[in-house]
């Protein structure tokens, strides 16, 4: 599906351009930035056609009131905490079944590169490995994770695989591995993800994740699982809409809270 004609498109960039300025947004900890998906915050195996090029203007809101304990219980912070931040993905397919990409806020607190490369695609499966750093570049932010309190630089690697139930359903595994370098109380993060993703019309897709990371140090252990609903719908073959909630089901030693989140994909 194309626009229209080109001042409809042209008007939606000055429309999304407007939008920026004022929207903001966040990354789950750990995630490889920069990388296309098909879902919400779960990326795929399939990589992005040779010449496409996304820009994904995007914003999150978080809001925390609680706090997991180190035994896993929950405890009441004795006030509420919220956060807004916005990040811009742009993600270019560099070659047959490579993509690389970043991701980065328009304040430049930090910048997280990634890539992905289709190692196995099958009828049904796809297999993908997956790699990124982040470099710290600026100011802090209140995020979601005791792991972004400050800002460092890291280096991740992991592998995603796809599995099409048919062309309705269809299902995203992810794993990462992230090394966290320089001084930190924590050393390194384990990132995974589930995504299942179904088509109740042609441009409505249902979706549903389970995310989760472990932050692991030789001091204080970290981790968190959330759940995270919401649904993309295809506005054109150029315009896709993503909305999405997250909820912390369990964790320790972690920030226990609720968001949203949104973003418009722009394929060119």
């Amino acid at each position: 599906m194309k626009h229209q004609t080109y001042n409809s498109f042209q008007n939606f960039v000055i429309t999304m351009t407007v939008i920026i300025c004022f929207a903001l947004t966040t990354q789950l900890p750990a995630q490889i930035g920069g990388l296309s998906a098909s879902k919400l915050t779960v990326t795929n195996a399939t990589t992005l056609p040779t010449g496409t090029f996304d820009f994904e203007p995007a914003f999150s809101v978080y809001h925390c009131a609680n706090i997991f304990l180190p035994d896993g219980s929950m405890n009441s912070l004795n006030g509420s905490q919220y956060s807004s931040s916005m990040f811009i993905r742009i993600t270019a397919g560099l070659a047959e079944k490579f993509e690389a990409g970043a991701i980065f806020s328009p304040s430049l607190e930090q910048i997280s590169t990634g890539m992905k490369y289709t190692v196995f695609g099958a009828e049904k499966v796809s297999i993908a490995m997956i790699s990124g750093a982040t470099l710290p570049a600026g100011n802090r932010f209140i995020s979601d994770s005791l792991i972004d309190n400050e800002h460092h630089a890291t280096l991740s690697l992991g592998s995603v695989a796809t599995y099409a139930v048919n062309d309705k359903a269809s299902f995203d595994v992810v794993f990462s591995f992230t090394r966290i370098i320089g001084e930190h109380p924590f050393h390194s993060v384990l990132s995974y993800g589930v995504g299942s993703g179904y088509f109740f019309s042609e441009n409505f897709q249902g979706i549903l994740e389970v995310t989760g990371f472990s932050n692991l140090g030789d001091g204080v252990y970290s981790s968190k699982l959330s759940v995270v609903p919401g649904f993309t719908y295809t506005i054109s073959s150029k315009l896709l809409l993503v909305l999405g909630w997250q909820a912390d089901l369990i964790g320790k030693n972690e920030n226990a809270g609720f968001g949203y989140f949104g973003a418009f994909t722009i394929t060119l």
